[in-house]
């Protein structure tokens, strides 16, 4: 069963997802402004393809066309061009829109999540407010009965 203290740290949790996401993303463009030294792909770059997808499928799940909705659409639009290299065989910019298309799919996900966080912690602190007014309720019923 779930505690009170549970539930109100259940935000922090979800806020420090979404930051070390945002990190991630920030390391992930910075590894890939490094790579730009490696030697050109020469095949279709098909695992960063799919890390793509699966980046972008799970930003969507997370709730970015609703909280992150122009990281998203870049991401998509990195992508689609991703793969209009890829047709061109021109694997090397494949690669790098595919790359960014990653980057940004995450940095959605990443302030998703955030979004998230802040609804819950207003929820919360909703339900507490409740909780005091209630308790205030009940006192105040008290004191008279007394008197």
């Amino acid at each position: 069963m779930r505690t009170q203290d549970d539930i109100m740290r259940e935000p922090a949790r979800a806020s420090a997802r979404g930051w070390r996401r945002l990190a991630g993303a920030a390391a992930l463009t910075a590894s890939m402004a490094m790579s730009g030294c490696a030697s050109a792909p020469r095949d279709m770059p098909s695992q960063q393809f799919t890390q793509t997808q699966d980046a972008i499928s799970e930003a969507v799940e997370q709730g970015a066309r609703e909280d992150a909705a122009a990281e998203i659409a870049a991401a998509e639009e990195h992508f689609a061009k991703a793969k209009a290299a890829a047709d061109n065989k021109d694997y090397e910019i494949a690669l790098l829109y595919a790359e960014k298309a990653e980057a940004d799919a995450k940095l959605a996900e990443a302030r998703s999540e955030r979004a998230d966080a802040a609804g819950n912690l207003d929820e919360l602190q909703e339900s507490i407010r409740v909780l005091k007014d209630e308790i205030d309720r009940q006192l105040d019923e008290r004191d008279q009965e007394q008197s």
